[in-house]
């Protein structure tokens, strides 16, 4: 009988060991128990993939952030290089090139015969 009395008592520590209750954690058998002491490197790695989950978020929150403030200053400078050309384009308009050259210099005059067109 002693044999199997041995027997029942691993039996018993085994199950002990391995089944963990809400009760456990709320009395702190858990601790007794060596079963958080096993469970110490997952937990460790699970902190370590939280943490770098955080850092990452904050990261690429930053980054959507910069790309927001680029996009604005690309549609700025988009903008004033749409303004740029429309003055541009005003001011080589035939009618104002006329107007500065008059300015400047008094004998130059639009020609008052057509261009003759050369044909080969």
């Amino acid at each position: 009988m002693n044999f199997f009395n041995k027997q029942f008592q691993n039996v018993k520590e085994f199950t002990d060991f391995t089944t963990v209750s809400i009760r456990d954690l709320f009395t702190g058998n858990i601790f007794r128990k060596g079963i958080l002491k096993k469970q110490v490197p997952l937990c460790l790695l699970i902190v370590f993939f939280v943490f770098c989950h955080i850092g990452l978020r904050y990261s690429c929150e930053g980054k959507i952030l910069e790309i927001a403030k680029l996009n604005k200053v690309l549609e700025d400078v988009k903008h004033e290089a749409n303004t740029e050309s429309s003055e541009l384009l005003g001011m080589s308009k035939q009618s104002r090139v006329q107007q500065m050259v008059q300015k400047k210099d008094d004998n130059l005059r639009p020609s008052q015969t057509p261009p003759i067109v050369i044909k080969k």
